[in-house]
This record gives C-alpha cells, sequence and structure tokens, in this order.
C-alpha cells in the first residue's frame, strides 16, 4: 500500500510515483535513460529508504550511474552505458552488461558494483578484474538474470549465433556456452531449475532449456511457422509456459512441451507478457491488450519465472522474501502486487 513505483524516463528524469499514481518526487539528471532502474534498501542517517540505481546513456566520457532517494541525487563517474540490459542488484552488489563506447562501440562486458549500507556505490568491477579472460562478444546483452547465487548474460545479436554466459557473485566466469542459434530475449528459470528461452530461428525446434550448471542445451518447442521467433517465455505456477510470439502475431501456452493454446492477435506482440497475483496473464499486440484467465495462481516459484522478475529487478532468490505472484497460506494478501 506504500510501495513507490520508479521510473527513468527517456529525458533524463528520475522519478517516484505513489501508490496511486501522484506525483512523490522527481530529479532532472541532465541526461538519458535508455532502461529501467534498478532498487536497493539504504540508510540515511538513520532512516531506512528506498535507492534507485540506474546509468546514463550520455557517453563520451560523460557518462553517470545514477543513486537516488527521496533526499537526493548523486552521479558517480562511469564509462558505462546500458542499452537492453536493466541494472541487476544481488547480495549487495550491483550488476550491469554494459558497452563501453569511450573505447570503441564494441568492447562489451559484465561489470559490478559494491553497494554499502549507506548507499554509496564502490568501484566499478568489471570481469576481468575478476582473474577471467574478459568477456568482449562485441554485441550488447540482454537483460542480466540470477538463481540467487549465478550471474546469466546472453547476447542479443542482429540474427545468426550467439553466446550465453555464467559467472559467479565475483564475477569470476564459470562457464560460456557459444550458440547456433543465438537468443530471442533474455533466458527465464523454469521450475525444473533450467534456463528457457527462445531461439533467433524461424524452423525447427526454435526454444530451449540450458542447464544452469555448464550451459548444455536441450531443444524445447517449436514456436510456430516461418516467422515463428519467440520472446521472452513466462512461467507460470502450475507449471504452463507462455511464448510471445515475435512477428507473425500470436501468442502460444505450452503445459510442458505440449501446446495447450494459442492466440492469434491482430498485430505484432509488443514487448512481453506479464502475470499478476491471480493468475491473469496481460499480453498486448497492436493497439490492443489481451487479458487471460490462465490455470496459474501466479508466477512459477522461481528465481526468474518472467522479464526483470519483480518491480525491485533484485533476484531475491533466496532472500525468503514473499514470492511475486504466488500465493502463499495467507492468500492474494501474501503476494506483492
Amino acid at each position: 500500500s506504500s510501495a513507490r513505483i520508479y521510473v527513468a524516463s527517456a529525458g533524463g528524469v528520475l522519478y517516484a510515483f505513489k501508490p496511486d499514481g501522484s506525483f512523490d518526487w522527481g530529479f532532472d539528471t541532465v541526461g538519458t535513460f535508455q532502461v529501467g532502474p534498478a532498487v536497493v534498501q539504504a540508510t540515511t542517517v538513520t532512516t531506512p529508504v528506498d535507492e534507485i540505481v540506474i546509468p546514463d546513456s550520455v557517453g563520451g566520457g560523460n557518462s553517470l550511474i545514477w543513486r537516488a532517494t527521496s533526499a537526493s541525487a548523486i552521479g558517480v563517474a562511469s564509462d558505462e552505458r546500458d542499452f537492453l540490459a536493466a541494472p541487476l542488484i544481488l547480495n549487495g552488489k550491483v550488476y550491469y552488461a554494459s558497452q563501453n563506447r569511450n573505447s570503441g562501440p564494441t568492447i562489451t562486458h559484465v561489470s559490478m558494483q559494491t553497494i554499502g549500507a549507506d548507499g554509496v556505490l564502490g568501484a566499478t568491477i568489471t570481469n576481468a578484474a575478476a582473474g577471467a579472460t574478459v568477456v568482449n562478444p562485441a554485441v550488447a546483452f540482454y537483460g542480466l538474470v540470477t538463481d540467487g547465487t549465478s550471474v546469466y548474460a546472453a547476447t542479443a545479436p542482429a540474427s545468426g549465433a550467439g553466446a550465453l554466459f555464467a559467472f559467479n557473485g565475483s564475477l569470476s566466469q564459470t562457464w560460456t556456452k557459444a550458440l547456433t542459434a543465438g537468443l530471442a530475449g533474455e533466458p527465464t528459470f523454469g521450475i525444473d531449475g533450467k534456463l528457457y528461452a527462445s531461439e533467433l530461428s524461424n524452423s525447427g525446434v526454435n526454444s530451449a532449456t540450458f542447464d544452469p550448471t555448464n550451459g548444455n542445451r536441450t531443444g524445447f518447442v517449436s514456436i510456430g511457422g516461418a516467422t515463428g521467433i519467440g520472446m521472452v517465455p513466462l512461467q507460470g505456477s502450475d507449471g504452463h509456459i507462455y511464448f510471445p510470439r515475435r512477428s507473425g502475431q500470436g501468442l502460444f501456452a505450452y503445459k510442458g512441451n505440449q501446446l495447450s493454446w494459442t492466440l492469434k492477435t491482430p498485430g505484432n506482440t509488443l514487448r512481453y507478457a506479464t502475470m499478476d497475483c491471480q493468475g491473469r496473464l496481460f499480453s498486448a499486440a497492436g493497439s490492443t491488450v489481451f487479458a487471460f484467465v490462465s490455470d496459474d495462481t501466479g508466477l512459477a516459484d522461481t528465481a526468474w519465472p518472467n522479464l526483470r522478475r519483480d518491480s525491485r529487478n533484485t533476484g531475491n532468490a533466496s532472500t525468503g522474501w514473499t514470492k511475486y505472484g504466488m500465493r502463499t497460506a495467507a492468500g492474494p494478501a501474501g503476494c506483492i502486487q
């Protein structure tokens, strides 16, 4: 009832809105933003506050990572700027999938900063500094994903091959999986603990699961037809898996690997599907928003069942927090809306 909604605008303003939609506070950062913010708890003096962490996309040696509370907004110098991957906060650290535009448009890597109890950000550390060969796939990354221990990063190629990487919490690289067909969006975790993803292929089996311990791929289902490239899958609490299709109009629902139903939409699917605490599934295509009553009772009880996981983007898989989207013993009130 009191949780704020935080927005990083394309015009460079950080906003906080109250749950009823009314304005709370905002700061003009004199920058621009390409992705959404992440939120972490911090303490200013003795007061617990939400801190918003977001990199701007100014580039040219002027990029900043912004940390903002209702009391202040502070920019920390950085040469990083993210275009597809929002920051991810996990165990007192914030992780970025970055492009270093000061060193050239093809220098990409994963980096992190520590976050103190007072919200102060530490120095930027790349995976190279963690003792591993620097990850430089020369293309951007999709959003980072975590199971509460490791961090997973998939490349975002326009077409063709790609790669999936796994890091430990200190950014030491644990494995790399070269992919003949690159991913069409970030992966999500299923109830079976495997990573699920759509692939950049419009023929044959063009979705797959990946073993989080080594990246080994297993074909999953074919998302239909010559235009059947899927998007980020959504995991439901009762085991259903939903694939919006990037083009060719459609939303596909599976029970395991068996097709349950499809929807042919009047236009191409926009963004991704999402689900609320009651199991209602939402998807948009063209100028129409669709809402379905599903057989699920919310998102799956997994580390990362959906795009961004939750509004905090914290990857709080193992912290014992109330599960987003899942009914609890207390009923629907136990969900975070």
